[in-house]
């Protein structure tokens, strides 16, 4: 497979194509700022005015030194720059980002393209979700300040130019691979394993296979119906070849087992069960140790509770939870498991044999009563061993996938790229070299 540049993997990592953010400004004044004008909220002076560059497609705009500056830094926190480069060299490719950045939105902007409201509001949820927790809006609006340099609003104006240049990179990587017929070579088959592959996961979160109405509702939901999905898949899979092509093709088996070797501490399976269980609220111990007596460590008296608990006059629930895992070698997993489940679910789940009924435990949620459906103990998996219990992907399927999506991104690389290159042909780039030494 193929290695791109350094300057490549800056650029689709700065651009953030279709995985991340952008942290710099969009759009910058038209002409030479004043001694003392604020950008961003840092007072320009002297040689931070100074113009490092000039670009033109169907508009001028400039690159100040203070601006350049002021996305260096906010770039390297948001990732690791490799040792081997120097600080001048970043200076260029952060330039060269910029620079690309918004000769794209230009062209975006002159084909037509356009992000609406409900897709700002999306990615606006996606980046207040990776806060872990619920945040109010002064605590979001804060945490954009720290985190990216920007105010709220600013931030808002990037997230949208954000979406609009990737929109632009998409449809330009699709006309691409239209023109390469990239798409020939896909066959009804393909896309039929790809929709399978959407129904497997599903069946992995859900603990069973959904029945065609449900997965019919779940695509309606997207706002497809079947026909509609169908194309999609197969205007998916014909960039997916196209752009894997560009990194060099599919995966070999020697870099699979490359990775393997490499990782393979880290693939192990913990132990994992799956249950049913019944849950009575903490307040009602005394029900708890009722059901308790009646059912003993009969799996019959368990199972004719069980129903009862789905009931709203029986005073508790009863469900199924398939393929809770008991451990983990990642210590944040096993402190989620922990704080999930609680000490005394776990240690005693860890006893319990299949079709075992436990007794009362107590846990953060609840008193519960379990009767184990499947154990799995601790195992250190081979290639073609069951990566996620529930699912048919093999540790195998898992690396190939990896390797996969590291080639679309390079491919994406490449793409991008290419067409900030065409761009700046089509249009103009002046950079006053001696502007990025401070």
């Amino acid at each position: 497979m193929k290695t791109l540049t350094k300057r490549f993997l800056f650029f689709v990592l700065c651009t953030g194509l279709g995985t991340g953010l952008l942290f710099g400004k969009g759009k910058a004044e038209p002409a030479s700022l004043p001694e003392g004008t604020s950008i961003d909220g840092v007072s320009v002076t002297g040689l931070s005015a100074d113009i490092v560059a000039k670009l033109t497609l169907t508009k001028g705009e400039v690159v100040y030194v203070k601006q350049l500056q002021l996305e260096v830094e906010r770039r390297s926190k948001m990732q690791e720059i490799p040792p081997e480069i120097s600080p001048l060299d970043l200076r260029r490719m952060v330039l060269d980002a910029v620079i690309s950045e918004r000769l794209v939105l230009q062209a975006a902007e002159r084909a037509g393209t356009t992000s609406s409201n409900a897709e700002l509001e999306q990615r606006i949820q996606m980046v207040r979700a990776s806060a872990g927790r619920q945040v109010t809006d002064q605590e979001f609006a804060e945490g954009i300040e720290k985190q990216y340099g920007m105010s709220y609003s600013a931030f808002q104006t990037y997230l949208h130019e954000d979406i609009v240049r990737q929109k632009y990179i998409e449809q330009y990587i699709v006309q691409q691979a239209e023109k390469a017929k990239a798409g020939d070579s896909i066959s009804e088959k393909d896309i039929d394993t790809e929709i399978q592959n959407v129904k497997n996961e599903l069946a992995a979160q859900a603990g069973r296979v959904p029945t065609d109405a449900e997965f019919n509702d779940f695509i309606k939901r997207q706002g497809m119906d079947l026909v509609s999905l169908r194309g999609q898949v197969r205007r998916q899979l014909m960039v997916q070849k196209y752009l894997i092509s560009l990194a060099g093709g599919e995966p070999s088996e020697e870099e699979i087992q490359t990775v393997y070797n490499r990782y393979k501490a880290q693939f192990i399976r913990p132990d994992t069960i799956s249950f049913n269980w019944i849950q009575v609220p903490l307040g009602a111990r005394q029900l708890a140790d009722s059901l308790a007596k009646e059912i003993g460590s009969s799996t019959s008296k368990f199972n004719e509770k069980y129903p009862l608990g789905q009931l709203p006059s029986s005073g508790y629930k009863s469900g199924v939870s398939p393929y809770v895992p008991l451990s983990s070698p990642v210590q944040q997993v096993a402190r989620q498991i922990q704080q999930a489940y609680g000490t005394e679910f776990i240690n005693t789940a860890l006893k319990l044999n299949e079709n075992a009924v436990s007794g009362v435990i107590e846990t953060p949620q609840g008193f519960v009563i379990i009767k184990i459906t499947e154990k799995y103990g601790m195992k250190n998996l081979t290639l073609d061993d069951i990566a996620q219990l529930g699912a048919p992907t093999t540790v195998r399927d898992m690396i190939i996938s990896q390797l996969m999506q590291r080639a679309l991104s390079e491919g994406a690389a490449m793409m991008t790229n290419t067409l900030a290159e065409d761009l700046r042909k089509e249009g103009s780039v002046e950079i006053h070299e001696n502007l990025l030494f401070w």
